[in-house]
């Protein structure tokens, strides 16, 4: 049996171990991933951010003092030109903000955001 003959049937006998594996690890439940605790900005979707794209809410501000405040931008950098979205969250009031891969978020005197979906 040639070289090529052994790595076709290799390739043939490993190919459908690969396929169930694929659709084996699509159907493993994910972590919920952690909640938004800190002020700050947040990279959204990249591998190894700490914010996934999703539906994230909160419950109004942890300061006695002001509002929480968030913003949706198109890029980390601090301008009203790439900014995509932005609101308040009066207290005791509840938020929810559509996050997608590529964005960035920017949230100050909230509570913890929980990603939801």
């Amino acid at each position: 049996m040639g070289e090529r003959s052994r790595w076709r049937k290799a390739a043939l006998i490993a190919a459908p171990f690969l396929v169930v594996g694929a659709c084996v690890a699509a159907f493993i439940p994910r972590a919920d991933p952690d909640p938004i605790v800190e002020d700050g900005t947040y990279e959204v979707g990249c591998f190894g951010c700490e914010v996934s794209a999703g539906t994230w809410e909160t419950v109004g501000e942890h300061r006695s003092n002001g509002m929480c405040l968030w913003i949706k931008r198109s890029s980390p950098q601090v301008s009203r030109s790439n900014e995509l979205d932005r609101g308040q969250v009066e207290p005791g009031r509840r938020a929810t903000v559509e996050l997608r891969s590529g964005e960035w978020f920017t949230t100050m005197g909230c509570r913890p955001w929980e990603r939801v979906s």
